[in-house]
């Protein structure tokens, strides 16, 4: 799960899914501001072929918005950013938003609200299971308990 705050200032400022879904290609990430552990994910964890849940901290609520892919690992381009990126493209769209709420209150998906999302609010990517990232897709597909 990559988490965009559209608001941080820097190259990512006014981001979102829908920025992402009209590049139409793949487009660098590497929102990672100043947290060691989301630079670890992006080298050693991310691979090409990696779902990605898009959680946009804009929308009202903050939900995740969209479906995206890996379509390249870790590489590092000082003309974009410090930071190491990989490019990700828009492969999916969910029929409605998936707030943190209806995270938090889904059964299934308890452990990746208390041990992830609430205790690591500010890594901006977040390992997820497939059960997890299925889960959350369901839910923004319209079913009512996945």
């Amino acid at each position: 799960m990559f988490k965009c705050n559209p608001n941080r200032e820097g190259r990512t400022k006014g981001y979102n899914f829908d920025t992402l879904r009209r590049k139409n290609g793949p487009d660098s990430w590497g929102e990672v501001g100043q947290n060691n552990l989301t630079r670890k994910y992006i080298r050693e964890q991310m691979k090409v072929g990696d779902g990605v849940l898009f959680y946009d901290c804009s929308f009202n609520p903050s939900a995740v918005t969209g479906i995206a892919e890996v379509v390249e690992s870790f590489y590092e381009d000082p003309t974009l950013s410090p930071e190491p990126l990989v490019k990700i493209q828009a492969v999916g769209e969910l029929d409605s938003a998936v707030s943190l709420a209806q995270i938090k209150n889904n059964p299934q998906l308890q452990d990746l609200y208390r041990a992830r999302l609430l205790r690591q609010s500010r890594v901006c990517i977040q390992p997820i299971e497939r059960r997890e990232y299925d889960g959350i897709v369901a839910i923004g597909k319209g079913a009512q308990n996945p």
